[in-house]
C-alpha cells in the first residue's frame, strides 16, 4: 500500500488514480485488505487508509480521485470524481457516485470494488499537455 506521503507527492503531480479507504478503527483490517488488494489486483492504483474523522484533511491533501467510506459523502469536503459507501453490513447494497451519476450494487466485496475502479479508470480525463504560444518573429 503506497504511503500517504507518496500519495500526496502523486497527487501533486497528477499521476495514476488514487483511492483513499476510509473506515473506522473497529473496521481497520477491513480497511488495510481493502486499500491492499487493491493495489495488488490494480497496480496502476494507489490506495492509501485514514479514518473517517481524519477523512476531510486526506482529500484535501491527497487529492484521490476516488473514496471508499462507510459514511455518506459530506458536502463540506473537496470534489471526489467518485464516492463509494460501502456498508458494514454484507447484505446491504454498495452505493456509488461517479461523475455526478448514482447507483447502487448488490455486491459488497472487492470484486465490486476493483470494478467501479475500473470503471473510474476508463472514464479518467485525458492529461492535455499545451505549449506555450510561439512568438511571431
Amino acid at each position: 500500500m503506497a504511503d500517504k506521503t507518496a500519495l500526496a507527492e502523486e497527487a501533486k503531480e497528477g499521476l495514476g488514480i488514487r483511492v483513499l479507504v476510509a473506515l473506522d478503527d473497529e473496521h481497520r483490517a477491513y480497511r488495510e485488505v481493502i486499500a491492499a488488494g487493491i493495489e495488488v489486483l490494480r497496480p496502476s492504483v494507489k490506495a492509501a487508509t485514514t479514518r473517517p474523522e481524519e477523512l476531510e484533511q486526506e482529500v484535501a491533501r491527497l487529492n484521490p480521485q476516488m473514496v471508499i467510506c462507510s459514511q455518506p459523502e459530506a458536502a463540506s469536503l473537496a470534489p471526489v470524481r467518485a464516492w463509494v459507501k460501502v456498508p458494514l453490513e454484507p447484505s446491504r447494497p454498495i452505493e456509488v457516485r461517479l461523475d455526478g451519476h448514482r447507483w447502487t450494487r448488490s455486491a459488497s466485496n472487492l470484486a465490486a470494488l476493483l470494478q467501479i475502479i475500473d470503471k473510474v479508470e476508463e472514464t479518467k480525463s485525458p492529461t492535455v499537455k499545451t505549449k506555450a504560444p510561439s512568438k511571431a518573429p
